[in-house]
């Protein structure tokens, strides 16, 4: 198992909308990426603009070809 992280800010008030684009938009792409297993979206109250995604990935290289391409 090989785990990418992608941290993010949104603009403020925009936490929600920017999650919900992510689940909407991207993460249909990353299921039809060979090695895909999940992806997590963390997110902090203390610092509500602050976001963190992870994306499971079966192998390291099949996450680095997912970046390459």
């Amino acid at each position: 198992m090989f785990i990418r992280t992608l941290e993010c800010e949104a603009k403020p008030g925009k936490r929600e909308e920017l999650t919900d684009r992510v689940t909407r938009d991207v993460l249909p792409i990353l299921r039809n990426q060979r090695g895909f297993a999940n992806m997590i979206a963390l997110s902090d109250d203390i610092h509500p603009k602050h976001l963190v995604y992870l994306t499971f990935w079966k192998s390291k290289e099949e996450a680095q070809q997912y970046h390459r391409e």
